[in-house]
């Protein structure tokens, strides 16, 4: 499905402003940056360098937010206050409760569940936190028989019409 060209345009036309003013930002930060030390060579160029710097640090915040509690149906996410736009964000305090609806957890055995949790605690006793090898390398576990007895039932699903 292809995006309306009402949000394709508009989408086109801020980015090319936004790497415009970063081009022209750039240009003036020549007359005023400082080199580096005798001796040393720039850790990289300023072509490198030029996304994180003039892109990805405005939206920083939209992305890589601290998660202060465990990933269930609402999550508390840390606040951050930026000191300035080239430093890294600072924690505070303060939580936000959200509703979680990009996660890992989406089976929910991460959250604290009265059925769920005790048979993954039980099955983790039994089995072990994982069977990382084939039988030809390792033989079998217990994990690998109760995989036997399921495995004629996930194939009647996977192939059933």
């Amino acid at each position: 499905m292809k995006a309306p060209f009402c949000v394709v345009i508009p989408s086109y036309f801020t980015y090319a402003v936004v790497y415009l003013l970063g081009n022209l930002r750039d240009l003036f930060q020549i007359f005023k940056q400082n080199k580096s030390p005798e001796g040393y060579a720039p850790l990289c160029r300023d072509y490198e360098d030029f996304y994180k710097r003039r892109m990805f640090h405005r939206v920083q915040d939209c992305f890589n937010r601290p998660i202060g509690s465990a990933p269930n149906t609402w999550i508390d996410i840390i606040e951050r206050v930026a000191i300035n736009e080239k430093d890294a964000h600072v924690r505070t305090n303060n939580t936000i409760k959200c509703l979680n609806l990009g996660s890992y957890n989406y089976l929910g055995f991460a959250a604290q569940d009265e059925y769920c949790t005790p048979r993954v605690l039980e099955s983790l006793q039994k089995f072990g936190a994982s069977v990382c090898s084939s039988r030809v390398d390792c033989g079998m576990s217990r994990f690998s028989f109760v995989c036997l007895q399921l495995e004629p039932y996930s194939r009647r699903s996977l192939w059933a019409k």
